[in-house]
């Protein structure tokens, strides 16, 4: 029988007393302006957990203005600050690693010549260092069409042994409806994972409760990990009844006049989707729960710690 143990993180934005951002990078620097703190891990988790993920876009906040704005703190293809990060925890924890961050890439236009293109990007890092996959955002929400260009596709990666599970890709606005037009019961995503054969999904959100076209003066309502924890079954509803785990790291605390939704989770699909575990809406920790899958078993195990003391732990590494 495998393991595949998944730890999931919640993390918050902090600004400082001077007004600097603080953040946990290894070199504590995108771009001079670092806006997230990540809990991390701690390094007594090595060899008792498989899987690591990160929120969407998890060390530079979500929130942007404009295409310039976001521009410096987007990664080459080569790797940058957040895959830095990743390939060291992921060495530290013998574990794969995933995290949303902004990446720019390259790219032949409809011309002769080339084009930068930025996406809203998810990075698959193994224990020994090597990228496995960099899945970029298909369906884009309001915020993200400021500045990202959508990916072509869905994506799943093979993880390697000892794991050797079929992980699905996924962030945020990829589990709804298609620019919220598509038919509800198309199920995209869902059905993208089922007929792909997936085993664990592993999904990098920063859900909000305020759509970018509210009205300044709209006042949305508190999260609910509830009704969050019941959207995300229902957008789900193809895979029930399979041994498929649904691993979800989302983001919590505020942005301006945004507020992201936390609820970070672990559920399974047999029978009917079953929450084993979920932090709740403001909560930032550590989320570690085992689940039993087809074929394999992969596990996801939990504990929780602050952000304060993670950030002590990683200091002493």
């Amino acid at each position: 029988m495998l393991r595949a143990d998944a730890l999931l993180t919640s993390y918050f934005s902090r600004t400082l007393d001077d007004g600097t951002d603080s953040g946990i990078l290894e070199d504590g620097d995108l771009a001079g302006r670092p806006r997230g703190v990540a809990v991390s891990p701690s390094p007594s988790f090595r060899d008792s957990v498989d899987i690591l993920i990160l929120p969407e876009m998890a060390f530079t906040g979500y929130i942007f203005n404009s295409r310039a704005e976001i521009a410096p703190l987007c990664e080459p293809p080569s790797g940058g600050a957040t895959i830095a990060w990743c390939r060291r925890w992921a060495a530290l924890l013998a574990c794969v690693v995933v995290c949303g961050y902004p990446r720019r890439e390259r790219e032949r236009s409809d011309g002769d010549g080339e084009e930068e293109r930025l996406y809203n990007s998810q990075c698959v890092v193994s224990a020994a260092g090597d990228i496995l996959a960099i899945y970029d955002k298909t369906f884009l929400y309001a915020t993200d069409k400021v500045w990202a260009s959508a990916g072509e596709r869905f994506q799943y990666v093979d993880l390697p042994p000892p794991l050797g599970v079929r992980a699905g890709l996924g962030i945020c606005m990829d589990i709804n409806p298609e620019d919220f037009v598509a038919p509800f019961t198309d199920f995209e995503l869902a059905h993208f994972w089922k007929n792909s054969g997936v085993q664990i999904a592993l999904f990098s959100s920063a859900w909000c409760n305020r759509h970018p076209d509210d009205p300044p003066d709209h006042v949305s309502e508190e999260p609910d990990s509830h009704e969050t924890l019941q959207y995300w079954a229902t957008r789900l509803i193809p895979l029930f009844g399979t041994h498929m785990a649904f691993v979800c790291a989302d983001r919590v605390g505020k942005e301006g006049m945004t507020t992201f939704c936390g609820t970070s989770c672990v559920m399974s699909m047999r029978k009917h989707p079953t929450v084993l575990e979920c932090l709740n809406t403001t909560q930032e920790g550590v989320l570690v729960r085992e689940v039993e899958l087809c074929a394999a078993t992969a596990t996801a195990t939990a504990t929780a710690t602050t952000a304060e003391a993670a950030a002590r732990e990683l200091a002493t590494v």
